[in-house]
């Protein structure tokens, strides 16, 4: 039995790292390790557990900018030993650079732990000394949620050691079909005769919310139809002004729903057209778990969680034209064949999504880096 320590920097929200780090605590009860938690006190990640009363979670930050940030690095730096000398754990799987970095700071001679690392992003990895030793010695296993993100990642920069890719799960039991709540939808807008087009993957500008707003000013003379996109409040309240401004009263910013499940039982297709950054999302596989078609841009693994034509449509990132004819595609639909792209997608689900499948990858190369030699 092992004691594994998980980080995650985000000193306040944390998007898909949330439900990522969520899914790992299950551990705790599906394997003989055990799961402790350090993340930022005041992170959304830290009140979750914290009201779940979760038994290992600890308060540190991540700071990374030692230009501006030398002092409150060097007091994390202890407090993170503290953790360590608390906990005792074995491996230590960080999240991003920040929660990395300290972690090998603390103890860079592997005496006390090894180290794995999850790559949620696309960015290269610097051609430095310091990366080196860090990626390629320090880390013992590197994580990447899907193959086109490691292959972009690496093909730009350094080529970590001992990559793995273990695609994103999520909770078939709790994302499932479900009924619109007919209220709900009113609150939105939504008439029966209307197709909903709606969006749990947040709203940062990578994800490119307003490609579908611009979109939308294409299909005027089409089927009536709401845009409903859920997420921090500032972003969606750009988002409805930008709308405003260009006309698309169909567009209509839903909120920060911690729970998004009634919401995306409205929807009638889902949708992520992000065009940076975004590595595979979870929000995109929690919507396709609940039955919802994706209209998807191709870019990196978003690709990779549909068929396209089948459980879904993907477009090019960024391609306005390309994004208004999927719509129009959507709503054109009858009713028989709406449902049939529905089905597939929660088959899809079914067969690639299941989270038990991402905690065992996950053990594995918990167990193989423990097993390794020291570095």
């Amino acid at each position: 039995m092992a004691r594994i320590l998980i980080t995650n920097f985000h000193p306040v929200g944390g998007g898909g790292h949330v439900p990522y780090v969520q899914a790992l605590t299950r551990l705790n009860a599906a394997s003989p390790h055990t799961i402790g938690v350090a993340v930022p006190q005041g992170s959304r990640l830290y009140a979750y557990l914290a009201e779940q009363g979760y038994p290992h979670l600890y308060a540190c930050d991540f700071p990374a900018k030692i230009q501006r940030e030398l002092p409150a690095i060097i007091r994390n730096v202890r407090r993170f030993k503290a953790i360590v000398a608390d906990f005792k754990p074995d491996l230590v799987h960080a999240n991003g650079s920040p929660d990395l970095s300290i972690a090998a700071w603390s103890d860079p001679f592997a005496r006390h732990f090894r180290l794995v690392r999850t790559h949620h992003a696309i960015k290269k990895i610097p051609h430095s000394a310091y990366h080196r030793w860090l990626y390629q010695r320090r880390v013992g296993g590197n994580i990447f949620v899907s193959r086109s993100a490691m292959e972009m990642s690496c093909a730009q920069g350094l080529m970590p050691a001992r990559c793995e890719v273990i695609e994103n799960g999520v909770d078939l039991d709790h994302y499932q079909p479900r009924q619109r709540d007919r209220e709900l939808a009113a609150g939105l807008g939504l008439a029966d005769d209307m197709l909903c087009f709606g969006s749990c993957a947040g709203l940062g500008s990578y994800k490119r919310v307003d490609s579908i707003i611009e979109a939308a000013r294409q299909l005027q003379d089409e089927r009536p139809f709401r845009i409903v996109a859920l997420g921090d409040a500032g972003s969606g309240a750009k988002l409805q002004q930008l709308a405003a401004a260009r006309g698309v009263g169909q567009f209509v910013y839903g909120g920060f729903q911690q729970d998004v499940r009634p919401l995306v039982a409205c929807f009638d297709v889902g949708f992520i057209l992000s065009d940076a950054i975004e590595t595979i999302s979870f929000a995109a596989r929690e919507m396709m778990a609940m039955g919802k078609p994706l209209l998807s841009s191709s870019f990196s693994g978003l690709k990779e969680n549909l068929i396209d034509g089948e459980n879904g449509l993907l477009v090019p990132p960024g391609d306005i034209d390309r994004i208004a004819a999927a719509m129009r595609r959507f709503l054109r639909m009858d009713a028989g064949e709406l449902a049939a792209f529905s089905a597939a997608a929660r088959h899809h689900a079914e067969q690639n999504f299941a989270i038990s499948r991402q905690l065992d990858r996950h053990q594995a190369v918990y167990e193989a880096v423990l097993a390794a030699p020291a570095p």
